[in-house]
């Protein structure tokens, strides 16, 4: 998905209330046994890099990759970060 004041890119579940599919197949993500959906933190922008005829960006996606345990949530993946140029 991409925001400059409004979607200029998004995906199918975007605007959509009835969770028409959450999982990362669906949003071009690695899919992960044992992801279950959960609120909270997201991660978020670790660089951005604008040189006028391209741009770079890097989004740290590691929190949305968790379920949840009797201890709390647990993070199923050490490190995600989606890239784009």
């Amino acid at each position: 998905m991409v925001w400059k004041r409004g979607w200029l890119a998004l995906d199918a579940t975007t605007l959509s209330k009835t969770g028409l599919s959450w999982t990362p197949g669906a949003h071009n993500a690695i899919h992960v046994d044992g992801l279950e959906r959960r609120m909270g933190p997201g991660g978020g922008l670790v660089h951005v890099d604008d040189r006028g005829a391209f741009a770079h960006a890097a989004v740290d996606a590691t929190p949305q990759y968790r379920r949840k345990t009797s201890e709390g949530d647990e993070r199923l993946m050490s490190e995600v970060t989606r890239e784009l140029v």
